[in-house]
């Protein structure tokens, strides 16, 4: 009989049906007989039947489900010679991936594409919804449904089988095979229990399944029943279609992992540096047991998903178990890293193969010491040391903790952040750790101190260590008369404390690479963030046993600031920058992945101590009371932000890239300063009047109201010529001198500045933001004025911590100028909403720069 020869096209449509396009190139006449022929076998298209046929008889329509049952099930007819066109081939190729995601088939999962994963998901929902409407369908007065029945592997084989059951409805305590004979179903099933109704409930059963229709019986294999498990049972179950399991069975689960270790005979604690990696024997914990490394490493081999493990079956991640043998491997070469052991957790350290952490666990065998050294570390517990009598202060119970936790980490080897709020003590805990480790040492075993301060700071550091450590003999390291011919002789003969600032650590990197510092200590440490820059670079290369950072803001801007602090006390803890990026800070800014913040938290708890006067009661500081005092444009103002709005709008628009993000911060800074006043843009107003700006007018009236009741006060601005013009004004007003310290106040000049507020001299200091915010105490003042808004909070509250710090008596009163109606107001609720952000430790500043068009229409008005 002749063959019947079509050539047969297939396209997909938007709701995954099928058409396929029928031509046949060697016959005189078009067979209309062709879909009959084609769909002989064809159930789910009831052989045809169901099809849309096109008018002219030569293209048909498959429902999504018929659709794949006919690309990747179906039987090929015995009457026809089909020709498949490329179209055709590719969905059935595309089709058998689909179908293969549904088994759980670990190789479809890895090279299936985008549109394969959502085939594969539209037909789970169409078979969910078909499932669901199995109530309506069935009638109601049938005793019986089917449901399927789960059989474990038998003689030691990997196969499972699952089984199709009828069992009664009401009870469920007759189960029997669904292809059971009618003699041997109860009499009231029998006159229900016809082929059509069970073809239909079979239908409806299996239309989610995944598993062939046309047998009553499956063998699966380990991969295949791991899937039915984990994604088919729970789903039929919530439908309450009943699926029976072995007798005593206690369903599937994925095990507790953890790795347990055994520290090599004679493993030291002691000085033994962050970077340090630890020597163990290991076994894999599974639950309450546990595995050796021979069992663990066929177990990964096999690649089984189901194990059966103390009377109970586990389910396993092969390609979990494949990493974490790559990495106990490369652990057994290399050692568990110090990271490990404090997290606790075994990670994959950021290599780009990347697994969930697995618990560490310490046998039970271990040595005390051992267990005593990872506790210690992991709770910051330190034992407390005896300062000696060279050392003139006085210490509160959390700066004598700190001194004890700096000691501590030298013991063992490691650096230190010291990162309590600003006021806190940070200068006199050092000059308290300093004095003890000078008397603890022999005078030949003492090596020299190096302190890097910016360079304002130069004289406070100076003066607070005569006054608090005289006994250590201290060198102020700068001017162009410094030594730099005979530096290294007179330190080791005459110097235990060299200052320094961060410019000359790096222009005389030789000369300080030549002494081996007992202790490098950089003051603001946030100057160094960037770990690319040459300062940082410098201060990294000098030689030392302990490196000590001091900030009172660890993070001001982005998660990347901790990798540095941490990399220049402690480098290589945490790994390196791409490992730290890959493992914290993509998981945390770009998927909000919070646990990454606690992980990372729990990693730098032994090596940053940070202390904050609120959680200090025994500090008893006076209250700060913060306010925000608004106002208005004046005419002048609002025509200069209206004409330069529209000149902003028109240059980010017009600009891309770094060149956009540096356009876009340059019209932020001219409306800022229209806001403070017109003369900051334009020369005709430099002379203040009042009407020019209503934000200086409220502020006069402000600081007059504060002199008249003898109260002092601290002025910040970010813009210098602002300084200046209130200076100016000022001063003719009251009569008397105002100190303005800025970028451009020689050091000598700003201690006596300083001071001279400090005795009450001056009613009010300005300071530039900048040059005034950090490392300076100004506690005469009771109010702290930020004429103009910095972006970053942090920076507002440190430089309001020159005042509300140890040593103030009176409440602290803070008061924040803001302009109604322009960008002040946007940024001030905008960093609102943003300051939990930066507490846990997300970028902050970023988002200036990178505000779309739109977004940056908004801050404007």
């Amino acid at each position: 009989m002749k063959l019947l020869t079509v050539q047969l096209e297939a396209t997909l449509d938007n709701e995954y049906g099928v058409h396929l396009h029928c031509t046949q190139p060697l016959e005189k006449e078009f067979s209309n007989a062709w879909v009959s022929l084609l769909f002989t076998w064809h159930r789910a298209s009831f052989y045809g039947e169901a099809l849309d046929v096109s008018p002219d008889k030569k293209s048909v329509r498959l429902t999504p489900e018929a659709a794949f049952d006919f690309l990747a099930l179906r039987k090929e007819p015995a009457m026809m010679d089909i020709r498949k066109g490329d179209s055709l081939r590719s969905l059935e190729k595309r089709a058998g991936i689909v179908s293969a995601l549904g088994t759980g088939d670990l190789q479809a999962q890895t090279s299936a594409s985008e549109a394969e994963w959502s085939w594969h998901d539209a037909l789970q929902r169409m078979r969910r919804s078909s499932l669901r409407t199995l109530p309506e369908q069935a009638i109601t007065s049938v005793p019986f449904q089917l449901g399927l029945r789960l059989h474990e592997p038998i003689n030691g084989t990997s196969t499972w089988k699952i089984e199709t059951v009828a069992t009664d409805k009401e009870d469920q305590q007759t189960i029997l095979p669904a292809d059971s004979h009618a003699t041997q179903l109860p009499e009231s099933w029998r006159a229900w229990y016809t082929p059509q109704l069970l073809n239909r409930m079979m239908d409806t059963l299996y239309a989610w399944t995944e598993l062939s229709r046309h047998s009553y019986t499956h063998q699966l294999s380990d991969q295949a029943i791991a899937h039915f498990l984990e994604i088919t049972v729970p789903t039929l179950l919530e439908l309450d279609v009943p699926v029976f399991f072995p007798s005593g069975w206690k369903g599937t689960r994925a095990p507790q992992l953890a790795v347990e270790l055994q520290p090599f005979a004679g493993e030291a604690t002691s000085s033994i540096g962050a970077d340090a990696y630890f020597q163990f024997d290991w076994s894999l914990a599974i639950e309450d047991g546990s595995i050796d490394e021979a069992t663990f490493y066929q177990l990964v081999e096999e690649g089984r998903r189901l194990v059966r493990f103390q009377n109970e079956w586990l389910l396993i991640d092969p390609k979990a178990l494949l990493k974490l043998q790559e990495r106990m491997r490369h652990i057994k070469k290399s050692g568990v890293p110090l990271a490990d052991l404090v997290a606790g957790k075994l990670t994959s350290q950021g290599d780009g193969d990347s697994f969930d952490d697995v618990e560490l666990h310490l046998s039970a065998s271990t040595p005390e010491h051992y267990r005593q050294f990872i506790q210690q570390l992991r709770g910051r517990t330190s034992p407390p040391v005896k300062l000696p009598s060279t050392f003139l202060g006085s210490l509160r119970t959390y700066q004598k903790q700190g001194v004890d936790w700096l000691a501590q980490l030298w013991q063992w080897g490691f650096g230190g952040c010291l990162a309590d709020d600003m006021g806190l003590g940070k200068t006199v805990q050092v000059s308290a750790y300093f004095s003890y480790l000078k008397a603890s040492s022999d005078d030949s075993a003492h090596h020299p101190f190096l302190l890097v301060v910016p360079a304002s700071l130069l004289s406070h550091w100076a003066n607070e260590l005569e006054r608090f450590a005289p006994s250590l003999r201290v060198h102020v390291h700068h001017g162009g008369k410094r030594n730099t011919v005979h530096f290294v002789q007179d330190v080791d003969a005459h110097y235990d404390v060299i200052i320094t600032t961060y410019g000359l650590a790096s222009r005389d990197q030789e000369l300080f690479k030549q002494i081996t510092w007992s202790v490098i200590c950089v003051d603001e440490a946030q100057t160094i963030k960037n770990a690319s820059t040459r300062q940082a670079k410098s201060v990294k290369r000098l030689p030392s046993r302990q490196k000590i950072a001091l900030t009172g803001t660890p993070v001001e801007n982005r998660m990347r600031e901790i990798w540095s602090l941490m990399d220049l006390v402690n480098p290589g803890y945490l790994g390196t920058q791409t490992a730290f990026q890959q493992r914290f800070v993509v998981p945390y800014e770009k998927f909000g992945y919070d646990k990454r913040i606690q992980d990372l938290k729990a990693l730098i708890h032994p090596f940053l101590l940070r202390r904050t006067k609120k959680g200090l009661p025994e500090l008893a500081l006076p209250e700060k009371k913060e306010h925000t005092i608004a106002c208005k444009l004046s005419p002048v103002q609002a025509a200069l932000y209206q004409q330069w709005a529209d000149t902003a709008r028109e240059a980010v628009s017009s600009e891309t890239g770094i060149k956009r993000r540096g356009v876009l911060l340059a019209m932020m800074t001219k409306l800022k300063q229209i806001c403070n006043h017109p003369g900051l843009v334009s020369s005709q107003y430099r002379q203040h009047q009042e009407g020019l700006s209503l934000k200086t007018d409220e502020t006069l009236r402000l600081l007059s109201h504060i002199k008249k009741q003898n109260e002092h006060a601290i002025l910040f601005t970010q813009f210098r010529t602002m300084g200046t013009m209130l200076q100016q004004v000022l001063q003719e007003q009251w009569g008397i001198s105002i100190p303005f310290l800025h970028g451009g106040t020689v050091p000598s000049q700003r201690a006596a500045m300083i001071q001279a507020f400090q005795d009450g001299q001056h009613p009010l200091i300005i300071l530039s933001l900048r040059a005034g915010g950090t490392g300076i105490n100004l506690t005469r003042a009771s109010h702290v004025i930020h004429y103009d808004r910095w972006w970053n909070p942090a920076v507002e509250n440190q430089a309001t911590d020159r005042a509300h710090r140890i040593g103030q008596t009176k409440e602290v009163y803070v008061h924040r100028m803001l302009v109604q109606g322009t960008l002040e107001e946007r940024i001030d609720e905008v960093i609102q909403r943003k300051k939990k952000l930066q507490d846990d430790l997300l970028s902050f500043d970023s988002w200036l720069s990178n505000l779309s068009n739109e977004e940056f229409e908004e801050l404007l008005f």
